[in-house]
């Protein structure tokens, strides 16, 4: 079973490193909290998803996927990738996120929340924003992934496509 959760043991063997490392006693017991039967479930639909995924160099795509108890903060399952044979980059705990790829689902579901339609047109423009930075005044410009411009498009595409500025004009006027 342990061979199964090849990512699982990796961040275990960190974890116990950096504890070795705060404390001088010896480790008796390791109690984790990752299940079992949710932890294969894991592994199974990140490489079912992986496999629906329409991408033009599939060597080059990777996915990862943490399943974490909102109440406690356990982790339930953990699959830092889709084969540790080819990659043991753990996807989880070792990429760099920009921050925007981080909230961009909890802007959704907020305005899922707030009943928002499918439909709901959403303005897909360059925008400026300016601010202030260590005395200096600087630019930030949202990007989408493609750089192709509708004026508008829907909350659903915007959605699908992962459209970084109309995410940025929910998130600011909806």
């Amino acid at each position: 079973r342990i061979n199964k959760f090849p990512y699982v043991i990796d961040y275990l063997r960190k974890r116990l490193s950096d504890i070795n490392h705060q404390y001088t006693t010896e480790i008796k017991d390791i109690y984790l909290t990752i299940d079992f039967n949710t932890q294969v479930l894991a592994k199974k639909e990140l490489v079912q998803g992986a496999n629906n995924v329409v991408y033009t160099d599939k060597n080059d795509f990777n996915g990862a996927l943490i399943t974490i108890k909102h109440e406690t903060g356990e982790i339930i399952a953990l699959v830092g990738g889709l084969d540790r044979k080819k990659s043991q980059f753990n996807r989880i705990f070792q990429m760099k996120r920009q921050i925007g790829s981080t909230i961009k689902p909890f802007i959704y579901l907020c305005a899922l929340e707030n009943n928002i339609k499918k439909s709901q047109p959403l303005i897909n423009v360059p925008i400026r924003f300016y601010y202030q930075s260590e005395s200096k005044k600087q630019v930030w410009i949202p990007r989408n992934i493609v750089p192709q411009f509708a004026k508008y498009t829907t909350f659903e595409q915007a959605l699908i496509h992962s459209h970084n500025i109309a995410t940025v004009e929910l998130a600011l006027n909806k």
